[in-house]
């Protein structure tokens, strides 16, 4: 009886494998799209993957010209006015009545990230438009004006005190961020409870120009899609305008929730949540006239030769 397996089988057993395991990772990675792709997930369970659609939900939205990003710009735009109808004029002057200066009055946005120590609640929250779309008129995908404040909440666990909950919180009303921290606010849904221990981690990436080198000749600035920044900045607390200054973008490119959760028999799991996040594009949606949107249904409905398969 022939007794184990020859090199040249176990090879040939080896290259299988290893086919079958390339063409799974390809058929996974021709699935997902990578503007909202998982770079890495640790013990997924039920309640991990509600939150982590949530929060995917709630930063590819803020992509859209409604959320504060364009609240943003429009400031700027009207600064710029400002300064140009300053420019020449004299102290006895008075603002005619449709200048900007009588404009209406800007709303400051509360930080997104509110760390505190000396209480064991901690507090994340931003304007999006919750990813929602719409058709417009020629059936091309748009975004909704739906715009909302959402928020993120680390409390005590009320079943079990010595341990943390994460609460989910969204508001269309009310855009200030101190609005949804009390503890009566409606509605609030629990994300992922039995926290034993929590770390919030934001990098934003900082695009910097390269100096003029030694022989005078300068450089020229990296482009925002290089892989590997010249430098990087990991915030833990900021404000929305301060960001906006430096970066023109509002969210972070990485968010990076990790820690660990006990179950009900004791035990504990480590999590990690590493999401991807293209902060300095902004949202661009495909224009497609309706005989476009016709004539792809139909070819992939009845193939290229218009011969249905």
């Amino acid at each position: 009886m022939k007794k184990g397996f020859s090199l040249a089988e176990l090879m040939v057993a080896i290259l299988l494998a290893s086919l079958i395991s390339l063409s799974l990772f390809q058929l996974l990675n021709q699935t997902r799209k990578v503007v909202r792709r998982i770079v890495n997930v640790i013990e997924v369970d039920e309640p991990y993957v509600a939150f982590y659609t949530h929060i995917e939900k709630d930063v590819i939205g803020m992509f859209s010209p409604y959320s504060s990003i364009q609240a943003y710009a429009e400031k700027d735009k009207k600064e710029e006015q400002l300064k140009k109808a300053a420019t020449g004029k004299t102290a006895d002057q008075k603002p005619p009545e449709n200048s900007p200066e009588k404009g209406s009055e800007t709303i400051a946005i509360e930080p997104v990230m509110v760390f505190d120590a000396q209480k064991e609640n901690v507090y994340w929250s931003f304007i999006t438009t919750g990813g929602l779309h719409m058709l417009d008129a020629k059936g091309a995908r748009v975004p909704s004006p739906f715009v909302r404040r959402v928020a993120y909440l680390l409390e005590r666990d009320p079943q079990r005190p010595s341990l943390y909950r994460l609460m989910y919180r969204f508001s269309t009303e009310k855009l200030q961020g101190q609005e949804l921290q009390g503890a009566s606010f409606t509605p609030s849904y629990e994300l992922l409870s039995g926290i034993k221990q929590v770390q919030y981690e934001f990098t934003l990436i900082e695009i910097v120009e390269k100096k003029a080198g030694p022989a005078g000749a300068t450089q020229q600035a990296l482009p925002v899609a290089d892989k590997h920044p010249v430098t990087t900045a990991v915030l833990k607390e900021w404000k929305e305008s301060d960001i906006w200054k430096k970066y023109k973008a509002l969210i972070p490119a990485y968010v990076k929730i990790s820690g660990v959760v006990t179950d009900a028999t004791g035990s504990d799991h480590d999590f990690e949540f590493l999401i991807k996040v293209p902060a300095y594009a902004p949202y661009k949606p495909r224009e497609e006239s309706l005989s476009q949107r016709i004539e792809r249904i139909a070819s992939d409905i009845f193939g290229k030769n218009g011969k249905k398969s």
